[in-house]
């Protein structure tokens, strides 16, 4: 392949992913060296040690991970504060992780020009989702409560007030 694509959960969730085999590595040792001193896991001694296989993968990925010939992280973000907030945090953590970070992604960019009929086309979408999640609702005996779209994000006990 010329380019693996993983699209990760959130950040949090992704660099939970990305400390993975970093974690497994130190786990696979720490086993290791538990089955050494007390023959736990022992098995019969034939052939190549599964555990410490596994561990020395663990190391491969690791280095994958942070070679920047071979592996490069996209951010895709959304124009909000909250979601600048995430992206920074995103590229410290990546930095400091030493994974290197190619892209950022600005995903969901209003258009002025289109502004209106994109508007009118998210109405339609929306109104069918709702349909939907009435009827979940209705069957499951909860209510629903709308908050209506605002055109700034809503902080704090004063950002409360528009509601």
């Amino acid at each position: 392949f010329d380019r693996i694509i993983i699209d990760t959960a959130p950040t949090g969730h992704a660099l939970r992913l990305l400390s993975y085999p970093d974690f497994l590595e130190r786990l696979a040792d720490r086993v290791a060296r538990l089955r050494d001193r007390f023959g736990w896991l022992a098995g019969d001694n034939d052939g190549p040690d599964q555990l410490r296989s596994f561990q020395f993968r663990m190391i491969e990925l690791q280095e994958l991970f942070t070679d920047p010939e071979k592996t490069s992280f996209a951010v895709v973000t959304i124009p909000t504060t909250l979601a600048l907030e995430e992206t920074k945090r995103l590229l410290v953590e990546l930095k400091e992780e030493d994974i290197s970070c190619g892209l950022v992604i600005a995903n969901r960019i209003l258009d002025p020009a289109t502004a209106q009929d994109s508007a009118a086309r998210l109405a339609v979408t929306q109104s069918a989702a709702l349909q939907s999640l009435d009827a979940l609702a209705q069957s499951s005996g909860l209510e629903i409560v709308r908050v209506p779209y605002l055109d700034r994000e809503v902080k704090g006990i004063y950002g409360l007030q528009y509601l």
